[in-house]
């Protein structure tokens, strides 16, 4: 991904698809890439660990992940975008190993219905019941 110097929550990380399906693979085999140690396991585990408010409630988001520990496939997604922009991606947290990346124009389409067919495909194609 292009590295840009700007103060955002997305660190300047701005990339096509591709490139948002390799960060989520990198995820996927607990901070490894193309054989190269990008995070330790462990920071990917509190990444997509549930945070907790200072009463104990779950916060529902890890560290730059939403979590969604209760679903019937576990899984972390990150949603984000610019201006026209609409990307989303998100990986599951068991073996099952699955990730999605969606990136279209921002307007004109519901992310979350568009991001749950996607989820309902895969697992449906594997014989599983969809998120």
């Amino acid at each position: 991904m292009t590295r840009y110097n700007v103060l955002a929550a997305h660190g300047g990380l701005i990339g096509p698809a591709p490139e948002a399906m390799r960060f989520v693979q990198m995820h996927l085999n607990g901070g490894e890439l193309d054989g190269v140690r990008i995070l330790s396991p462990e920071a990917v585990a509190l990444m997509q660990e549930m945070q907790l408010s200072t009463t104990g409630d779950p916060l529902g988001y890890g560290v730059a992940w939403r979590v969604f520990d209760e679903a019937e496939h576990p899984f972390v997604e990150h949603d984000g975008g610019g201006v026209g922009c609409g990307p989303r991606c998100g990986c599951t947290r068991a073996a099952e190993a699955v990730a999605i990346v969606l990136m279209s124009n921002a307007s004109g389409w519901n992310r979350d219905m568009l991001a749950d067919a996607a989820a309902n495909v895969v697992f449906s194609a594997d014989g599983s019941i969809g998120y």
